[in-house]
């Protein structure tokens, strides 16, 4: 169906929208431009536009404003049982306030009609696509890009944006034991000591460093690491024969030589 020719009103206008068969407005609106009869709306905007009127032009916008409330207050609200309008707000300067039947309606209906939650298969078919988006822009095969860790795929990416004219094939990303291995020659510390030690351990280590940039990881391993000593075993069954005795856990834990917190864990755990 061709549309007809917008009405092009002066200065601020009220219009309406009028139904096919019965030709009652439907909605009453405001706006100062022509194209506002034709923008999205709460609701649906006729298809033939010889379905818009304006009702009043040449109007301020205050003036425009009271229009609109007249208007809506004479056809009433289809929401609250007063008319045929589908206008959900009284209009003018209150047009932002729902009335309390209408908010209740909502309420209730998105009570009994939630939203629908994604399960975690299309969650994971999301990310997989996300991350396939990202590897097609940067020229990296899915395949490979999917597979690499947080940490090698933002090296990837930067690779990538450093070097635009080469292939990703001329990229070689490390992997993790290999960064490993490389930090502690950095670091100067023996490779399999450096791959026992715990993920703490290691940070203990870096931050040792940080305050001590004229000492190395031999340093840290002949001093601080040999003066700590290995962490202590804990025995379970002693632990819970001292605790079963009627000694508190702070006791048990000065007994043991270890922290409280080691022995509230092993409590929570058996």
């Amino acid at each position: 169906m061709p549309k007809a020719i917008l009405p092009q009103p002066k200065g601020w206008y009220v219009y309406c929208y009028l139904r096919t068969h019965s030709n009652r407005p439907y909605y009453i609106g405001v706006g100062s431009r022509p194209d506002r009869m034709t923008a999205r709306h709460t609701c649906k905007v006729p298809r033939d536009w010889s379905r818009i009127r304006v009702m009043r032009q040449g109007l301020t916008r205050d003036e425009a404003l009271r229009w609109e409330v007249f208007y809506i207050e004479r056809y009433g609200r289809k929401d609250l049982g007063t008319g045929f309008l589908i206008n959900r707000k009284e209009g003018g300067i209150c047009g932002g306030k729902l009335s309390p039947e209408t908010r209740a309606r909502l309420s209730e209906h998105t009570k009994n009609n939630p939203p629908p939650q994604p399960n975690a298969e299309q969650l994971r078919k999301r990310a997989t696509n996300r991350m396939a988006a990202v590897a097609a822009r940067h020229g990296i095969p899915v395949e490979q890009y999917i597979a690499m860790s947080k940490y090698e795929r933002d090296k990837a990416k930067e690779w990538c944006i450093a070097n635009p004219s080469l292939p990703f094939s001329d990229y070689m990303p490390q992997t993790m034991e290999t960064r490993q291995l490389r930090t502690a020659v950095a670091r100067g510390i023996p490779e399999d000591i450096y791959m026992s030690m715990s993920k703490k351990e290691r940070n203990a280590l870096r931050m040792w460093l940080v305050n001590n940039p004229d000492k190395t990881g031999e340093d840290y391993l002949a001093g601080v690491r040999k003066t700590s000593g290995p962490k202590p075993r804990i025995c379970v069954e002693t632990m819970l024969c001292l605790l079963s005795q009627g000694l508190s856990q702070a006791e048990v834990a000065r007994r043991l030589g270890c922290a409280q917190s080691v022995v509230s864990r092993r409590v929570r755990a058996a």
